[in-house]
């Protein structure tokens, strides 16, 4: 079970705590102690072993982790495997009154790891926001796709319900930078990425894999014909006209997709299936207007 408590106050920037292990005394202290320093700045999540640990963490990421290192006697190897898992955040083990035991620690101690947390989990975020997003359109990049696709499917094969992968391109956007000039085409790019970002669900990831081609990730989508009908959204968003300096520009936008764990569980595969059908479409449309 997790417990979410945000508590009144001010610290600045906004800090997520998971705290890691039974209810004991020790820890609840701690707890209270780093309620009233933080103030309204802390968001304290408690829970109560390692798998509770490791399905929070694949909800997002945390700023501090509290570890009791007694926890289902294991908890070395839970110290360890969460370091891999969160590279991001900082690990406090506590060890029951031994020397690892923040739980001791004075008020001006507490406060001023809190403080530095807060420093480096701004900087960090920072760092991390540009290797895993598109610097031009702020949408995920490829790495942070794949790292989204393997989540995605994971939940979908604990939960039996598929989800899909939907690959586009924009047609006619070389025109766009010929006759207009590459500012403007970047304007294209930028207001196409808005347009996907706010059109679909919160859930769905969409990235920018490079030039002007985009994915989007889509959950529980189950069928071809579900995930055909957020294809076909996808194109509506692209096509609609973009009014820049007066312009009106239009770009068309060929789709294809991919179901998984259907038709692959890794990024490679998925996007070679969707590949296919969005080159298949291409030639149709190539097919009618000619």
């Amino acid at each position: 079970m997790c417990v979410r408590g945000v508590t009144s106050g001010s610290f600045g920037v906004h800090l997520t705590v998971l705290v890691i292990g039974p209810a004991t005394r020790a820890l609840a202290g701690l707890e209270h102690r780093l309620c009233r320093l933080a103030g309204g700045a802390l968001e304290l999540l408690r829970v109560a072993d390692e798998d509770a640990a490791l399905a929070r963490l694949a909800d997002g990421p945390v700023d501090l982790m509290v570890l009791d290192l007694g926890v289902r006697g294991r908890g070395l190897a839970t110290l360890l495997r969460l370091q891999a898992l969160a590279p991001g955040a900082v690990i406090w083990p506590v060890a029951a009154g031994g020397p690892l035991d923040p739980t001791r620690a004075c008020a001006r101690t507490l406060r001023s790891a809190l403080e530095g947390l807060r420093r480096a989990r701004s900087d960090w975020r920072r760092l991390v926001h540009r290797a895993t997003h598109d610097a031009l359109t702020g949408l995920a990049n490829r790495w942070l796709l794949e790292e989204k696709l393997r989540d995605a499917v994971a939940r979908a094969e604990r939960r039996g319900r598929a989800g899909g992968l939907v690959l586009v391109d924009l047609d006619g956007f070389k025109a766009v930078n010929d006759r207009f000039g590459h500012d403007l085409g970047d304007l294209v790019l930028e207001t196409v990425a808005a347009r996907l970002r706010r059109g679909l669900r919160r859930s769905d990831t969409v990235a920018r894999l490079g030039g002007d081609e985009f994915a989007v990730v889509v959950e529980e989508v189950d069928t071809a014909d579900r995930l055909a009908v957020v294809a076909a959204k996808v194109r509506r968003l692209v096509e609609a006209p973009v009014e820049i300096d007066g312009r009106v520009i239009r770009v068309g936008a060929s789709c294809g997709t991919a179901l998984f764990p259907d038709h692959g569980r890794e990024l490679g595969e998925l996007v070679r299936r969707a590949d296919a059908g969005l080159y298949a479409e291409k030639r149709r449309r190539a097919l009618i207007s000619a």
